[in-house]
């Protein structure tokens, strides 16, 4: 028992470094909550495997309080994130677009990071490169969709997101007729530019989006938010695996925050 305990706590030790390794590189190329999440993640589990049992057992009764109130509230927030993140997989996953539609549909892509110094050498970012190739797979077999491409231009992108992917699109041989949107800085915006587009143009109001799987639940609820379209399909990207913690981290505080804020979900 005492050598399964020392392994353990071995492993436990080691897994916290390499989590907090694993978050520092990470946030060189996508710094967010979701990393500072994993971040103090890490530090709680080494803090746990290597003074746990002294924190247990020390003799001032706020220390050993003060312990377990956060060991409760680690295991709280495991426990919402295992809910949300059910959530996020349902509505990602088990929400396609029909095989074989009896009408066109609007395909929303989402932008995200557009790397490069200028115009002539931008490219799409790894994230940004799996939404696209998604939406590839997705119009190869619907020629008649319409697509709208959303995503402003950040400080640090060459060009805007929507012109990046419009390209792309373009230049793998897509001919559906596409429309940008430049002006969007956020989800909520990339949704109610986007439904503008569709009233403006009339366009289907059977909506199919394109993003990654984590994404996909709060861009939906934003559509319903900014507009009356209410039959909307997901067609999930497959996030690079080097991403998928901090985001999915990431995702769960920006839907609990609109939950808590603006009850905006269903």
């Amino acid at each position: 028992m005492i050598l399964l305990k020392k392994i353990l706590r071995g492993f436990g030790i080691s897994f916290a470094v390499l989590l907090a390794v694993y978050t520092g590189f990470v946030r060189r190329g996508a710094p967010n909550i979701g990393t500072v999440l994993l971040f103090l993640i890490a530090v709680y589990l080494f803090v746990v495997f290597v003074f746990g049992a002294r924190l247990k057992n020390a003799p001032w009764k706020p220390v050993r309080t003060g312990y377990l109130f956060v060991k409760c509230l680690f295991v709280a927030f495991c426990a919402w994130c295992v809910v949300i993140r059910g959530v996020l997989i349902y509505h990602a996953y088990f929400n396609p677009p029909p095989k074989n539609p009896d009408t066109p549909h609007t395909v929303i892509v989402l932008g995200c990071q557009v790397n490069g110094d200028t115009p002539e050498t931008a490219y799409p970012s790894t994230m940004l490169k799996t939404r696209l190739d998604a939406a590839l797979d997705y119009l190869a077999d619907h020629p008649e969709d319409v697509v709208i491409v959303s995503g402003g231009q950040g400080n640090n992108e060459p060009v805007s997101e929507a012109d990046m992917m419009r390209d792309y699109l373009v230049g793998k041989g897509i001919e559906n007729t596409i429309f940008t949107e430049n002006d969007s800085v956020n989800t909520e915006q990339n949704m109610r530019y986007s439904s503008i587009i569709i009233a403006n143009n009339n366009l289907p109001a059977k909506v199919v989006i394109v993003t990654d799987a984590f994404h996909e639940y709060r861009a939906k609820n934003d559509l319903k938010k900014q507009s009356n379209i209410t039959v909307i399909y997901s067609h999930p990207a497959n996030t690079s695996p080097t991403y998928i913690a901090p985001n999915w981290f990431r995702e769960i505080c920006a839907v609990t925050y609109n939950l808590v804020f603006y009850n905006i979900y269903e």
